[in-house]
């Protein structure tokens, strides 16, 4: 009898082995070492995600960051900071690099830490133990007090707000010096010294104007943090003048908190700060991402304190914020998994400050934006354990489209669909194949039968797909790191996380053949540092 495997009639489309299964269950491929750790390091939340807790996922990335080189590591930690945009992260590899190479820790410690937030994050997570030291050391201790003498007493009071460690508690640790008499007295005031009539009038004139405002002994709001005037008695117009003199992302984020006090009730104030809020330069400078203006938008909806003006002016931002989305260059199938843990939050589990927004609707905000960028060139899909019958018009606004796509039923995760979807209908003249999931693919991984002896369903089919389309490229956007990929590494397929304009600026020095031949792992070992 004739071998029924090597006979049955079904696709026989060679595909490497699978190497690992994923946390969904699912047989999937292995990532090196360097390009797992980049996949966290711009994706990963040191929060509980869908699949893993905070606790596995810190224990990934510290096991990680001991396996590959500190320059690397370095580089790493720069590089999620200044083009992923993270806060814990960055923070957490430049520690684990402290360990390993001080010089090296030096060099990029400015980068890395380059401001309050960055340096209070370094701090706690030095002080938690979690890498190996409890204390900064001498070497620890030159850098922040570094930074505290590179920063204006402007600049440092905005970062009196925050705890755990508070900038009181970084100066009580690192005792910086003070260059000349009113910097010392700043230092002073800021851990709580009690100051003489001379040494107060030292201070920085808003400092000065913030103590007697809190005495009621002025009118004027001083221009300070304005969770520093949120426990003062302020009426409407001072509420104005506070929201006037709001740095566009302060004002995003205080949209509700502002309303409560009836600032937006005059309709010219409301319309000014709408043009605010939709200024493309100041959107750009912000260096928003669409997921954080959707979140506001979310934020506001309802809330009767917010005028349509007002939330109008976010969609406007968002879709300014699109500015680096790719233009693309040939036909492009955008596939959108909207399976069960697309639920889950894209920031992890945190408490009482878990993120809003999950993890699908950041999937839907990216590629509902490559649509709207390329209306005539891009198709977008969703899919979970099938493509789902629904067509989006890329003349829609990227939030009618995100929001389509969000209301659609789930399920499971099946990757390969898609690929199996096109091999099935015979499409032709594709160019790529983008994929925005958290890559947990797991149906597929049963409904042929070879766990694992072959190729995932996703590379199986891909190497079909590119029978009729040979010059097509695929991209995998994974949106929370596991260290697992439905695709391997090749020419012709890039594996990159994170939702940020990085990643998409990634996709299309790809797509336009502009990368190393290590893509984007490659991309991070040649920034200069």
């Amino acid at each position: 009898m004739a071998n029924r495997t090597l006979f049955s009639g079904t696709k026989t489309t060679t595909a490497p082995a699978t190497t690992a299964v994923n946390e969904a269950g699912g047989f999937a491929y292995k990532m090196t070492d360097e390009h797992a750790l980049a996949q966290y390091a711009v994706t990963g939340c040191l929060n509980g995600t869908f699949y893993a807790t905070a606790e596995t996922q810190l224990q990934t990335v510290l096991d990680l960051a001991s396996k590959v080189s500190p320059e690397y590591l370095a580089r790493v930690a720069v590089y999620a900071r200044e083009e992923g945009l993270m806060k814990d992260m960055p923070a957490l590899l430049l520690a684990v690099l402290s360990t390993r190479n001080i010089e090296l820790t030096k060099r990029v410690f400015p980068r890395v830490c380059d401001d309050a937030k960055m340096v209070k994050n370094f701090v706690q997570i030095i002080r938690s133990g979690q890498v190996g030291r409890k204390s900064l050391g001498t070497a620890l201790k030159r850098l922040v007090q570094n930074w505290l003498a590179s920063r204006t007493e402007e600049q440092l009071f905005k970062a009196v707000v925050g705890n755990d460690p508070s900038l009181a508690d970084i100066i009580k640790m690192v005792h910086p010096r003070g260059k000349n008499e009113a910097r010392r007295a700043f230092y002073g005031y800021l851990i709580g010294k009690e100051l003489t009539p001379a040494k107060f009038k030292l201070l920085p004139e808003n400092v000065q104007a913030y103590e007697k405002f809190k005495k009621k002994q002025g009118k004027t709001v001083p221009e300070v943090p304005f969770m520093l005037l949120t426990n003062l008695e302020l009426n409407k117009d001072q509420y104005r003048q506070v929201a006037e003199d709001m740095s566009w992302s302060a004002l995003r984020q205080n949209l509700n908190a502002l309303s409560k006090h009836g600032v937006f009730d005059d309709k010219r104030f409301a319309l000014k700060m709408a043009a605010k809020l939709a200024d493309p330069e100041a959107v750009r400078k912000a260096k928003a991402f669409p997921f954080q203006l959707f979140s506001a938008y979310r934020a506001t909806a309802g809330n009767p304190g917010v005028p349509n003006e007002v939330a109008n002016a976010l969609q406007d931002a968002m879709e300014a914020s699109l500015s680096n989305v790719p233009e693309l260059n040939g036909k492009t199938i955008v596939a959108v998994d909207n399976s069960g843990s697309m639920s889950s939050p894209a920031t992890g589990q945190r408490g009482s400050a878990t993120s809003t927004i999950s993890c699908l609707e950041v999937g839907s905000l990216m590629g509902s934006a490559l649509l709207r960028r390329n209306p005539n060139l891009v198709e977008m899909l969703a899919f979970n354990t099938s493509v789902v019958r629904e067509r989006f018009n890329g003349r829609d606004s990227v939030l009618t489209n995100a929001e389509k796509l969000q209301r659609l039923p789930g399920g499971g995760t099946d990757c390969s669909c898609v690929l199996r979807n096109l091999n099935a209908k015979g499409v032709t003249g594709v160019s790529a194949v983008i994929y925005v999931s958290d890559n947990e693919s797991w149906v597929d991984s049963r409904r042929d039968g070879y766990y694992g002896r072959r190729g995932t369903g996703t590379m199986q089919e891909w190497n079909e797909f590119k029978k009729r389309n040979p010059k097509a490229k695929l991209v995998c956007i994974d949106i929370q790191p596991y260290g697992t990929a439905q695709a391997q590494e090749r020419p012709d397929i890039l594996n990159v996380g994170g939702f940020s304009d990085s990643v998409f600026q990634v996709v299309d020095l790809f797509l336009k053949n502009d990368l190393t031949p290590e893509h984007w792992v490659g991309s991070i070992k040649n920034m200069e540092i």
